[in-house]
């Protein structure tokens, strides 16, 4: 018998194979060769999202240095964002190798309450995308510690949609960051927050276009906000 979650994704459109000219549509600026795809024209009004990422100073969710934010309108890159954040909070050996933030590194700039306007105006009212969970719990424990109210925003997981477009690969295992970038043909520096967040839209707009779903009907599936756990 078909489980509910399997019953709403009944409906998912076969997969299809990626255009011979789309290679990473996230970073595209023109149309190769000057036109699209016919799947990218049809989609391109519902791939309008963000992506974020965040480093944390500890081992604590809430010590939050650095803010990488990718902001991507009808499927390409718009703008992308980094914020250093004062965690005031001691750093931790692992985080410090992982992201080589540390102090020295964040003396002098704001803390949390003081970017709480700017992240509202950048985010609130748009898809917001995480690779898995991580960044959203660290961000909504950052809010509460500092007596903010969370986003406003509705999430999705890259690592969930990246296990539904490739459930034969990424059902079971190795939906991490670095492993589906990498078969995916993605380039980025992991533990740099923008280019976490970069890869993380580029996984999200790839796999709507194997699938032909776009970013509302992620949504519309329902548990495109869910927690896993590999970033």
């Amino acid at each position: 018998m078909m489980g509910a979650e399997e019953s709403r994704l009944a409906f998912l459109p076969e997969t299809v194979a990626l255009p011979p000219d789309v290679q990473h549509v996230a970073v595209m600026q023109q149309p190769v060769n000057g036109r699209m795809s016919a799947i990218e024209e049809a989609m391109r009004g519902n791939l309008t999202f963000n992506a974020i990422d965040v480093d944390t100073a500890n081992e604590r969710p809430y010590s939050i240095c650095q803010i990488g934010i990718v902001q991507v309108r009808n499927g390409r890159v718009a703008a992308c964002r980094s914020f250093t954040v004062d965690p005031q909070e001691p750093s931790r050996a692992f985080n410090l190798r992982l992201h080589g933030i540390g102090p020295e590194q964040v003396r002098g700039y704001p803390v949390l309450p003081r970017l709480d306007g700017k992240l509202r105006l950048l985010l609130e009212g748009t898809p917001l995308v995480s690779h898995t969970g991580f960044d959203r719990a660290a961000l909504d424990r950052a809010m509460r510690h500092h007596g903010l109210r969370p986003l406003e925003v509705r999430w999705l997981d890259s690592a969930w949609i990246a296990r539904r477009a490739w459930p034969e690969r990424y059902c079971r295992r190795g939906w991490h960051l670095a492993n589906v970038a990498g078969d995916l043909g993605i380039s980025f520096r992991h533990h740099d927050a923008v280019e976490d967040a970069r890869t993380a839209a580029e996984i999200v707009l790839i796999s709507c276009l194997h699938t032909g779903t776009g970013i509302q009907d992620w949504l519309d599936f329902g548990t495109g906000n869910r927690r896993d756990d590999g970033s």
